[in-house]
């Protein structure tokens, strides 16, 4: 029997099955089944019923994690399910999972980096794929005997590819299994490794010298690596352990820098700072002096999240902002900067690994471009994604031009998203 708490009030009153209630959330189909009805709206899916209960069943035995297979027949009411077996939440509330399947299950994503947590599950409803999208080609072999360093790139080279869902994802990630029972046989693999260990190499395990790929990068911070010529460890540390070289740089934006000495730090290799903060917290958190705040707040400017967007195209750029802001000199701009240079800004993986669930300011927009967006509803990567599937959809919302289409899709291109 359906939970009847948790069972979506927009669904009520459909008189829907579980796999057409898996459908309609999946697709965002309730107020469309509310105008013309059901019958209509899923014979627009060109899809049989057997067709459409094989591939949820296909999803949720084959694919999905089992407490969302478990959440959604408990929620939907699943009649044909086993009976009631809470074990299957491992400890978790139900509404909890249940709000995390439904998301997923609306998801655009591909897959974030670092775990399997926002897979999309949208895909096996509508492809007409069989067991076979989830194994890898047979005829991919890797060099036996090799380095754990060597498979250990391999696996980093990989990451790229599952961004993308299609079936180069699928593939991708049963190659990234077979390294990774590949790495575990190595000799010199720490006994505790997995996927929760990947980009996390202590600094006494690293070589300083050796090449910066050691360290698991962002999409996005890879480019600036490059662009920097930090081609050791080494090298990185000391750039970025002055923040004086970012006032030097141009083209590379105050989000990059902290997610690369954000990463640095989680590997031990730079101290964290005295004054820690987070991009939530409200710029009073830097003790800025009473003529610099309220010159900030005048203009708008109330959270961390919002001083970092001013620097958003590169350090010069953002001084040049800041001494445009009534009654603020260089004596304010020299306060402001030496402030954040001065702070710890903690990042979160939804900030250094963006995926589709990430907040839109992952994507390193100016508070313009931002605002232009949250004004149009897209708060996500995700609803960036969707709005971007074509230049016409996303022309069609409003507040926006060409200009801003080109910025979103460059923002996505530069972040792994889009090809």
């Amino acid at each position: 029997m359906a939970d009847t708490e948790l069972y979506p009030n927009n669904l009520k009153g459909l008189s829907l099955s579980f796999i057409e209630s898996i459908y309609a959330i999946a697709f965002e189909l309730e107020s469309e089944l509310h105008v013309r009805g059901k019958e209509v709206v899923f014979q627009d899916l060109d899809m049989t019923a057997e067709e459409m209960r094989g591939r949820v069943e296909f999803c949720l035995n084959e694919a999905m994690y089992e407490s969302h297979a478990y959440a959604l027949r408990r929620v939907l009411g699943d009649f044909d399910s086993p009976a009631n077996d809470e074990k299957k939440l491992y400890g978790q509330p139900l509404h909890e999972v249940f709000k995390k399947a439904v998301e997923n299950l609306r998801s655009s994503a591909a897959l974030c980096y670092r775990s399997y947590e926002n897979v999309n599950y949208r895909h096996l409803l509508t492809e007409n794929k069989t067991l076979g999208l989830l194994h890898c080609d047979q005829n991919m072999r890797f060099d036996a005997g090799e380095s754990m360093e060597r498979l250990y790139e391999q696996v980093q080279q990989l990451m790229d590819e599952v961004r993308f869902y299609n079936e180069r994802r699928d593939q991708a990630l049963m190659r990234m299994e077979t390294l990774m029972l590949e790495i575990k046989q190595c000799k010199d693999c720490p006994e505790d490794f997995g996927w929760e260990q990947l980009g996390t190499t202590g600094a006494k395990d690293m070589n300083l010298d050796g090449p910066v790929t050691q360290i698991f990068w962002p999409h996005r911070t890879k480019a600036v690596l490059q662009r920097l010529a930090l081609h050791t460890v080494n090298e990185a540390v000391q750039f970025f352990g002055d923040f004086a070289n970012f006032s030097k740089l141009q083209d590379t934006t105050l989000l990059e820098w902290c997610v690369v000495v954000a990463i640095l730090r989680r590997v031990g290799l730079l101290p964290k700072g005295d004054d820690v903060v987070t991009i939530d917290d409200k710029i009073s958190v830097f003790d800025f002096s009473v003529r610099s705040y309220n010159g900030l707040k005048r203009t708008g400017i109330e959270g961390i999240d919002d001083l970092i967007a001013l620097f958003a195209n590169g350090a010069e750029d953002g001084l040049h902002r800041i001494g445009r802001i009534r009654n603020l000199g260089r004596q304010s701009r020299e306060e402001i900067f030496c402030r954040i240079g001065k702070s710890s800004i903690e990042l979160d993986d939804s900030l250094c690994f963006p995926s589709a669930g990430s907040h839109v300011r992952a994507l390193d927009f100016d508070s313009e471009d931002r605002a232009r967006l949250q004004c149009c509803g897209i708060n996500t990567v995700g609803d960036l994604l969707t709005a971007c599937q074509s230049e016409n959809r996303f022309l069609a919302l409003k507040h926006v031009d060409n200009t801003l289409y080109l910025s979103a899709m460059k923002h996505l291109r530069q972040y792994g998203f889009v090809k």
